[in-house]
């Protein structure tokens, strides 16, 4: 009975030895955890929309695939210096990944996109930059004044000391006849300019006339869009409208083109200036 006692501590000894050494070669065979950290850096934390964001990025350990993407989906792959350019306003998220092959690590920043003060330049921002953004076709490039041709018109950016701190663009409308419906046309377009400024402006500050209240009778009088156009075009009288933002001063003014070989002409100016 003795014996058979011994031989069953024996064999009971024997099977947790065996087990604690398969725990320990589980142990062991674990594969290691990919612990990649990825280190951004962005020249801003805040930008206009359809300005660029240089952005650089590390990785503490070796990747097979790394890659960037924003909230639109685009991708970006293994460059880990890189230019960036939104295409919507507000908090947007940049997410960075690293993989080895069989585990990935990710990383996120958040960017905020503000609209800009005029066209793609922030106050302050330097003539380098601005040309660096902007995507029409530079005609005129000196330290204090670039000059872009844009749809319509011409855009102007104007730099103190190399910072930007005013600016305009101008559009004309010219046409060979009187009919009607180019004499009122101008009003038409200078109100299709105001409410885009006024979406994001708000109210105007102060202006010269009403031009919403005008009448649509097509007669010669006061307060009809016939009268005011003619006024305008043949140079009697302008129209200017006001606002005013806690970064920015903007008139809108809608006036006859002088000098032109045309009967009929008219000039839209948007002017910008920075709000100190």
């Amino acid at each position: 009975m003795k014996k058979i006692t011994f031989l069953l501590v024996a064999f009971m000894a024997t099977i947790f030895s065996a087990c604690s050494s398969d725990n320990d070669n589980d142990g062991k065979n674990e594969t290691p955890k990919y612990d990649c950290k990825i280190t951004i850096q962005t020249s801003a934390d805040e930008i206009g929309l359809g300005q660029i964001l240089k952005i650089s990025y590390t990785l503490s350990k070796p990747a097979t695939e790394y890659y960037f993407e924003d909230e639109a989906g685009n991708k970006v792959y293994n460059k880990k210096e890189l230019e960036w350019k939104p295409t919507a306003l507000g908090e947007q998220k940049l997410k960075f990944v690293a993989s080895n092959g069989s585990e990935e690590v990710t990383e996120y920043k958040t960017i905020k996109v503000i609209t800009c003060d005029m066209g793609v330049g922030r106050w302050d921002d330097s003539n380098a930059y601005i040309k660096q953004c902007e995507e029409n076709s530079l005609t005129t490039n000196s330290s204090g004044m670039l000059r872009y041709k844009i749809k319509g018109g011409e855009r102007v950016y104007q730099f103190d000391g190399d910072k930007l701190n005013r600016g305009y663009d101008s559009f004309e409308y010219e046409y060979t006849t009187s009919i009607e419906s180019n004499l009122w046309l101008c009003i038409d377009i200078y109100r299709q300019h105001l409410d885009k400024i006024k979406k994001e402006y708000g109210e105007p500050t102060s202006y010269t006339d009403d031009i919403y209240s005008f009448t649509r009778n097509y007669v010669n009088e006061p307060g009809d869009v016939l009268y005011e156009a003619q006024r305008i075009i043949n140079g009697g009288h302008d129209i200017r409208y006001e606002f005013n933002s806690n970064r920015t001063k903007i008139e809108c003014s809608l006036s006859k083109k002088y000098n032109s070989s045309y009967a009929w002409a008219s000039r839209l100016v948007i002017s910008y200036k920075q709000n100190k």
